[in-house]
């Protein structure tokens, strides 16, 4: 009987027998050692294996044959003595030191001298190495499941993987996966199925590798980035120069080279693949300018250009589509992990904080580069995010106590507004009249209000509405008196300066310490009280000119423009940390009107001297008095007056008077004192008038806010062009 066998130094199949013969032949090809006896007297089994224990191999090496591994006997006492014949050249195995964690069984069979457990190799690494060795069945069944984006991958790991994939009978792994891609349009028929998924989903340059590459030209089927698009392509207007030149003259049916190329519409102009225009010249080459070989091209490459066209819109659709489908995704994304960040700082005790959020402060938090990310919330991300989103709480925790705290006066406020915006907005733009601070700050009615207990809450009055015109009418010649008085105190202590003046100016600069509807408008008791005549005259003086303290702004403005300048009325930050009353009334104003009363920190309007004596000057250039001309009188004529300093090489700079007091003020603060102004002539100041229009047009369209809406009669003042863009919002508002 014939028995196959594989040994490890034997890579054929050989025929062993069994007997002696059969280990005989084993012997030959792998030689053994065995123990020795125990007793001298006991004869070998074989002798003929047993006379040759130290011959070398004939197949291996020395190197080899010195590091081969010795068996040992089971028992090694009395080794030397007992030992006979060839087998008393064994040599003694080394003593194998004791594992100190070993069990006591294991020491007392190491103490017994038996041969310890081999050790197995290290763990080695666990590769993918054997895959290709599956069987292709399955093989085949793994890869249908795969993306094909994965299978693209996969298919560039490995050369055996490579040869797997891209054989023929492999067609079907790669249609199994394109058909689990939802709403994919089937191959096109000049495609193959791995050149479509490259196609589709691999973002990258088709010709230099470049990663990340969006433009996909469908109809040229394939990825190009900027630097490619100018290298592998050409403009159709070259293409069609070219292939001019290879047409038979004078043919009665022109041939439209345009309908045989694939071409892609980007960055305004129409591209095609410097191969596909490269061989269309070569076959029209070939046609030898025959008109009938070249119809006959342009009906093929035509219906192949359209088949192309067909293919690559279905192909622009489902794009369409899976963007979409990919926004919602990653949106979804973002509020389901906005939700569980929410819940998460509920959970620590901010829920009241975040419900009472302002929009401003929840777009802050839609925003937040934190918790916009399309990414589920672990409790590591959270480990990681957790305290700049405690630090946000604590911010709007913040915002909501401070709103508590000033509750009241947003209340009062409010009412205000309500009862105040109706009347404003039936008045004309021109007319100087008090904001809706100003009436909440200086009417002694709307005081009251404010000045209430702090748990005290009101509504709108319920007042006939041509009583209530006849108040706020009332309220309105009030402020004015009230304002024009203020103006002129300002005017008076930066005149004359005294110390008590100088008290008032820094206690109005700190900002209010209380409510008061005096402020402003206290005379020094060795100063005696102006008549109203006086009052009048001061501050419609042509030489009465205030200044905005604001580092952006530093406007010059006289009487009454200064009552409604916008930085007057700006709010200031909200204080988060309020300790005081006034601290309160000034968040209050931020948060529901956006605007202060005039001027309400006392510091941001300011008379100045330096405007004042260039304005002496313009109106002495006029020939009047300053002492006695107030802005109308100056304004008669439209006098125009020229800067001897700006006009040379021929050309005169030429201003209004209020310009050119600003002109010789801006002279002033740069220290060019030389500066002075001529009045024109009449005749002169005729010519520059009717040259005005055309210049100032698109200023005064586009730069100077000087428009206003009289619907929204509230609203601050604005350029031409933005006056018509809110006309437009608000009519289509009101439709």
């Amino acid at each position: 009987m014939i028995m196959w066998m594989r040994t490890k130094g034997d890579r054929g199949d050989r025929p062993l027998r069994r007997g002696a013969d059969a280990v005989t032949t084993l012997a030959a090809a792998t030689p053994i050692k065995t123990a020795p006896p125990l007793c001298s007297s006991q004869p070998p089994p074989f002798p003929h294996v047993m006379s040759e224990p130290s011959t070398p191999s004939l197949r291996r090496s020395s190197r080899l044959q010195a590091k081969r591994t010795p068996s040992y006997a089971d028992n090694e006492e009395d080794d030397t003595s007992a030992s006979v014949g060839p087998s008393s050249k064994a040599r003694k195995p080394p003593v194998k030191r004791a594992r100190k964690s070993a069990s006591s069984g294991d020491a007392a069979q190491t103490q017994q001298g038996s041969p310890p457990k081999a050790l197995g190799p290290r763990g080695r690494r666990r590769t993918l190495s054997k895959l290709v060795d599956m069987p292709l069945d399955i093989l085949f069944e793994i890869f249908g499941h795969l993306h094909p984006l994965d299978l693209v991958h996969l298919s560039r790991t490995t050369k055996a993987l490579r040869n797997i994939l891209m054989r023929r009978s492999a067609v079907s792994i790669w249609r199994n996966a394109r058909e689990s891609v939802e709403d994919l349009p089937d191959c096109p028929q000049d495609l193959t199925e791995p050149a479509y998924a490259n196609l589709l989903f691999d973002h990258h340059c088709h010709f230099c590798v470049k990663a990340r590459v969006m433009t996909t030209l469908w109809t040229c089927r394939s990825r190009a980035c900027k630097a490619c698009l100018k290298e592998h392509f050409l403009p159709l207007f070259d293409v069609l120069v070219a292939a001019s030149k290879l047409l038979p003259a004078g043919t009665q049916q022109p041939v439209k080279t345009s309908t045989m190329l694939p071409m892609e519409y980007i960055s305004n102009k129409l591209l095609v693949p410097k191969g596909s225009a490269n061989e269309l010249l070569d076959l029209m080459k070939k046609c030898n300018r025959d008109e009938a070989s070249l119809k006959l091209l342009e009906q093929e490459r035509a219906l192949y250009v359209k088949q192309l066209k067909e293919s690559a819109l279905q192909l622009v659709a489902w794009q369409i589509k899976q963007n979409a489908k990919r926004t919602m995704d990653l949106m979804d994304l973002r509020v389901r992990r906005r939700r569980q960040i929410i819940e998460r700082l509920c959970s620590l005790g901010y829920g009241d904080d975040l419900k009472w959020m302002t929009f401003e402060r929840v777009e802050q938090f839609i925003e937040h580069p934190l918790v916009k990310q399309p990414k589920e919330l672990t409790d590591r991300i959270w480990n990681n995010i957790r305290e700049p989103m405690i630090a946000f709480a604590e911010e709007a925790r913040t915002e909501r106590l401070m709103r508590e705290r000033c509750v009241h006066y947003i209340n009062r406020l409010a009412v205000v507004r309500d009862t105040v915006v109706r009347f404003l907005s039936r008045r004309p733009l021109w007319e100087t009249l008090p904001s809706i601070a100003d009436f909440s700050y200086h009417d002694t009615s709307f005081r009251l209000l404010l000045d209430a207990r702090r748990d005290a809450f009101f509504q709108p009055p319920e007042l006939p509405p041509a009583q209530l015109e006849a108040t706020l009418n009332t309220m309105v010649r009030e402020w004015r008196v009230a304002m024009a008085k203020k103006l002129y105190n300002m005017i008076i202590d930066a005149t004359f300066p005294s110390p008590a003046a100088s008290t008032a100016t820094a206690t109005n600069a700190a900002g209010p310490s209380a409510p008061s509807s005096s402020a402003g408008t206290s005379v020094s008791p060795t100063r005696p009280e102006p008549t109203p005549e006086e009052i009048g005259n001061r501050v419609y003086s042509a030489t009465t000119w205030f200044r905005c303290t604001s580092p952006t702004c530093g406007a010059l403005l006289d009487y009454p423009r200064v009552l409604s300048h916008t930085c007057a009325h700006a709010a200031p930050a909200l204080n988060l940390h309020p300790t005081t009353d006034a601290d309160d009334l000034r968040n209050a104003y931020a948060l529901v009107l956006e605007e202060t009363p005039w001027n309400f920190t006392g510091d941001r309007i300011v008379f100045d001297r330096d405007a004042q004596a260039a304005a002496e000057a313009v109106v002495r250039a006029c020939g009047r008095d300053p002492g006695r001309t107030d802005g109308w009188q100056m304004a008669q004529g439209k006098p125009r007056f020229v800067c001897s300093l700006c006009s040379r090489d021929g050309e005169a700079c030429v201003l209004a008077w209020k310009h050119a007091v600003a002109h010789l003020y801006a002279h002033t603060k740069a220290g060019q004192t030389g500066a002075k102004v001529t009045r024109l002539s009449k005749r002169d100041a005729r010519i520059v008038r009717s040259l005005e229009p055309g210049r100032l047009i698109p200023y005064l369209a586009s730069v100077y806010k000087m428009w206003g809406c009289t619907r929204c009669r509230v609203g601050p003042p604005m350029t031409l062009v933005e006056t018509f863009d809110h006309c437009s919002t608000e009519s289509v508002r009101i439709g």
